[in-house]
């Protein structure tokens, strides 16, 4: 089982403290799943914020943790090596939809009106000793500058859209571990933040 942070525990001690104190038993009942829902969201937030070594964050703010899927096909990697492409993955989105990094690093380069990837950028970082470069494609604005450091889950990248050769908004993601392309949802770290 995972250590508290100790704010946390604080935060709980307190709340416990307060149980005992009320004197109406229906009022605690009523509040006790509130209090232990705050504190669950807040350690998860602390928990986000600084994760273990090699966890990475889910790109799109607010967004389900699933991979997209359009008239019934699964858009991962297998059904984008079946229109001729290379492993990539897209998850959805809708326009204007913030976007954050995975993993912490540096901007590495844009694409602009590319016609099968429209407006995008990538980014490269350094997860579990290797380096991992990430492409998102479709974005409708970027607010980043070249050669900027980026922190995973924090800075917003852009907007998802739907530039380039799409008929749908969403993200499309491509990755590649020192150098290879490969596929990210055979990825443990990715894995792990499916629903």
């Amino acid at each position: 089982m995972p250590t508290r942070d100790p704010d946390i525990q604080n935060i709980i001690d307190f709340l416990h403290g307060l149980e005992r104190e009320l004197i109406k038993p229906n009022v605690l009942r009523r509040h006790r799943m509130v209090w232990a829902h705050q504190a669950a969201d807040a350690a998860f937030t602390l928990e986000q914020r600084f994760p273990v070594e090699g966890t990475l964050f889910w790109p799109v703010l607010n967004g389900p943790h699933q991979i997209n899927v359009v008239g019934g096909i699964r858009q991962d990697s297998d059904a984008h090596i079946a229109r001729g492409g290379g492993p990539a993955l897209d998850l959805p989105a809708w326009t204007g939809q913030r976007l954050v990094p995975m993993f912490d690093g540096i901007v590495s380069g844009f694409i602009w009106d590319d016609v099968a990837c429209g407006n995008g950028l990538q980014y490269k970082g350094t997860v579990l000793g290797r380096t991992w470069e990430a492409r998102y494609c479709h974005m409708t604005e970027i607010h980043v500058s070249p050669d900027v450091q980026i922190e995973g889950g924090q800075t917003i990248l852009g907007t998802a859209g739907s530039t380039g050769n799409t008929e749908q908004p969403h993200l499309h993601i491509v990755l590649w571990i020192d150098g290879v392309r490969v596929r990210l949802e055979d990825q443990p770290a990715f894995q792990a933040l499916l629903q």
